[in-house]
């Protein structure tokens, strides 16, 4: 599954971070800064739209970027184009299919609740954050395909008798959105005695 990423330019190692949990829980990470991923011949806002289409979901990197004075109080707020493309993605993907990564304590609108906010304060809390929302993009995948038992059952044994390890195996149907009970299925995958 495909994750889109967006950050300020001052986030790159806060990006960096992002891909690797991202990719940790078997997620594909897009960052906004990929070579080509802009072209100098498409508007940014025409493009945004495109990428929402194209990804499974949106990672969006909060940062104390700069100061606004919101309500009387001066705060720390992450830079402008990132709150503006999580919000973009959020109404194009649904709210579930985002997370805000936050860095500090940057101030969060109000009305992205229901988005998925992890800290990067703590990585190793953030990875099993990640984890559990991968898991629940997995689950809520539809895919223009379907699965049934017996085809995942065939795929996994064709697949162990080109000696292609089981690990490898799961890896595969987890990226392809198998639900749980298929993997499950497939872990347990044993040829049937013709007779």
């Amino acid at each position: 599954m495909h994750v889109f990423i967006g950050s300020s330019t001052d986030g790159a190692s806060d990006l960096e971070t992002v891909e690797k949990l991202l990719h940790n829980a078997y997620l594909v990470p897009r960052p906004w800064s990929t070579p080509g991923e802009f072209p100098p011949s498409v508007g940014i806002w025409e493009r945004l739209v495109q990428i929402a289409a194209e990804v499974h979901a949106g990672a969006f990197i909060f940062r104390e970027d700069d100061s606004a004075t919101i309500k009387g109080d001066s705060r720390a707020i992450t830079r402008d184009n990132v709150i503006l493309e999580c919000g973009l993605f959020s109404g194009i993907l649904g709210r579930h299919r985002c997370a805000v990564f936050k860095k500090g304590k940057p101030w969060v609108p109000a009305d992205f609740g229901g988005i998925v906010l992890v800290s990067l304060d703590d990585l190793e809390r953030a990875q099993l954050e990640v984890n559990a929302w991968a898991r629940s993009l997995r689950a809520n995948n539809v895919l223009p395909f379907q699965f049934t038992l017996e085809q995942v059952g065939a795929v996994c044994r064709a697949m162990q008798s080109s000696g292609i390890p089981m690990n490898r195996i799961y890896s595969l149907m987890l990226k392809l959105g198998v639900g749980s009970a298929h993997i499950n299925h497939c872990m347990q995958a044993r040829r049937a005695p013709t007779s």
